[in-house]
């Protein structure tokens, strides 16, 4: 009785169309190669036009929470750095005049966020209108995606609450690129999709140029259609049609890796130097796991439940689909989790889940979950309404919305406002103070500086050279301390204490005098020094010394010629 049920969906849509049954491995006519299982069926209007709602939707959501609630973090203020100069005239350059740098390694979004800046936007609303367009055509993709392939609508819209729920609206607030990245690989799954459910060669063409925009976008993106692309072989597509597909993006991405190292004088962007280091990371892998438990549970688990219910014929499929999970949970080791702020490395493994479990949930024996034309009963409602209320209370214990650093923006601020040009500061904290303050800006930590991210840190004689008229670090540290790190240093980042301590040096050898400390406590604080002799001296002074809290109120009364220092041993 199922396999005769199953036959007859398979033939004949929800309109009664005939349509030509799948089997397993079958040829066309026409040279197309059916790989196995349930195939697309026409989509009725009324569910188009419930997807354009919930595009609308989601656009108004994410207005509301991501643009109205929240600021840009540190990472994503250095892309806009780069696409405010892009726009400028002055190319992919940290600082006008400089040899360019791939510092924002999102190079894909930071065109598009520079093409939106000629156009009037500020790179930071650019960036919002890119995410946001992202979150709701990946929205409305998913639930379009999951009724044509004859899923019930309360389970498509269960699976939209899920996406709707999950960091995207977060990470979209801070800036970063992610959401837009994920949508990228979204269409990619659904064309690599089609491909294993009829395989020929203007669907592998397809694949391969579409194949190209994630790894344009970041160039992980190159590994997750890698990991789609070999899925697609544990499926079953024949290894010729895959040939042309990674064929064209194999191709692409050398030409694009060329183009790289023409460029910026590397292959591959700047932070892999600085986070990867060719090296495996405990970190990255610790990093992802902790990812798995947060954000993806849901859908993982239902992927690992779904096999005992699914055809046998489509036991495979479960199979790659598993695989390619743990091999983009995987791919992190090679990667530090630094700056890896609510899981956006890994948030497009969450939403390409979403799909593989849209698709897989279809091809179960479970009629209430797969057969669109059946209204679920009481048990697939209190299936749906746990997972939305599980996926909500986990929104809002851990995804609430971000603020901006608040020592940068002062920072940034006072140099913004001060009228000078010509200027550098050094700075450990590259986001704000470089993006807002219009000055030359020393990265220090080195994710837009190549020579600290291939040679090391800069020393006291190299800071020199630079003549930097206001150093701001962030220490672990404190003029009531008699070393220069406090043990509270081993919290930071490794390697953190072994940037700051030249830096520190460098300051109080030259006689830089400490003129603020934000966020200050016994440990710790976020540090301002300001270069003595410069007409600028006295007005940067005075600005810095009116922050609050002042030096003297966290510190107490100066040292006894009258200044603050940090401890530094001369040797």
């Amino acid at each position: 009785m199922e396999r005769a049920r199953s036959s007859a969906d398979a033939a004949t849509d929800r309109s009664g169309a005939r349509q030509r049954p799948a089997s397993h491995d079958q040829t066309r006519p026409d040279g197309d190669h059916i790989i196995a299982g349930r195939p697309t069926t026409l989509l009725a209007s009324r569910d188009l036009a419930i997807g354009l709602v919930i595009a609308v939707v989601a656009g108004a959501v994410s207005w509301a929470i991501a643009w109205r609630q929240s600021s840009p973090l540190e990472d994503a203020a250095m892309l806009f750095r780069f696409a405010d100069n892009i726009a400028a005239g002055h190319g992919i350059a940290w600082n006008p005049g400089e040899h360019p740098v791939d510092g924002a390694t999102d190079l894909g979004f930071l065109f598009a966020v520079a093409g939106l800046r000629v156009l009037g936007m500020s790179a930071q609303t650019g960036a919002f209108v890119l995410d946001t367009i992202a979150f709701a055509a990946t929205a409305c993709l998913l639930y379009v995606f999951s009724r044509a392939r004859r899923l019930a609508t309360p389970w498509a819209l269960t699976l939209v609450a899920l996406f709707v729920l999950g960091p995207g609206l977060a990470i979209s607030a801070a800036g970063f690129s992610a959401v837009a990245f994920a949508a990228t690989l979204a269409g990619v799954f659904v064309l690599v999709l089609r491909m294993t459910d009829t395989s020929s060669l203007r669907h592998a063409v397809l694949v391969g140029c579409v194949g190209i925009v994630p790894g344009i976008v970041r160039p992980e993106g190159y590994l997750y259609v890698g990991i789609l692309l070999a899925a697609a072989l544990v499926i079953g597509v024949p290894w010729r049609r895959l040939a042309a597909s990674a064929g064209i993006i194999v191709g692409s991405g050398l030409v694009f890796l060329a183009w790289r190292w023409h460029t910026f004088g590397y292959p591959l962007p700047n932070p892999y130097y600085k986070k990867g280091s060719g090296s495996l990371h405990s970190d990255g892998f610790a990093s992802a796991a902790h990812f798995l438990w947060d954000v993806a549970l849901i859908p993982v688990v239902v992927l690992v439940v779904v096999g005992p219910f699914l055809r046998p014929v489509d036991r495979r499929r479960w199979a790659a689909y598993l695989l390619a999970i743990v091999a983009m949970l995987t791919m992190w080791s090679l990667l530090s989790s630094e700056m890896n702020f609510l899981y956006r490395f890994q948030y497009p493994l969450f939403v390409v889940s979403l799909f593989m479990v849209a698709d897989l949930l279809t091809r179960t024996r479970v009629g209430w979950v797969s057969d669109a034309r059946r209204l679920p009963d009481a048990r697939g409602v209190l299936c749906a309404s746990i997972i939305v209320l599980l996926a909500a209370s986990m929104f809002a214990t851990r995804f609430r919305p971000v603020t901006a650093p608040e020592p940068q923006q002062a920072v940034a601020g006072i140099l913004s406002s001060s009228g000078q040009t010509g200027l550098t500061v050094a700075t450990t904290e590259a986001g704000y103070v470089c993006w807002q303050s219009g000055w030359r800006c020393v990265d220090l930590w080195g994710l837009t500086n190549a020579r600290v991210a291939h040679d090391g840190f800069l020393d006291q004689a190299q800071l020199a050279a630079l003549h930097p008229a206001v150093i701001f670090v962030h220490a672990f540290t404190s003029p009531r301390h008699r070393t220069l790190t406090t043990g509270y240093a081993s919290s930071g980042l490794p390697g953190w204490s072994a940037m700051t301590t030249p830096v520190i040096r460098f300051a109080e050898h030259d006689g830089y005098r400490l003129v603020a400390a934000l966020r200050a406590s016994p440990d710790a604080g976020y540090f301002v020094y300001v270069r003595p002799g410069l007409p600028a001296t006295a007005a940067l002074t005075h600005a810095f010394a009116r922050l609050r809290p002042s030096l003297q109120t966290s510190y107490g009364p100066p040292a006894t010629d009258g200044r603050y220092h940090l401890p530094v041993e001369f040797g």
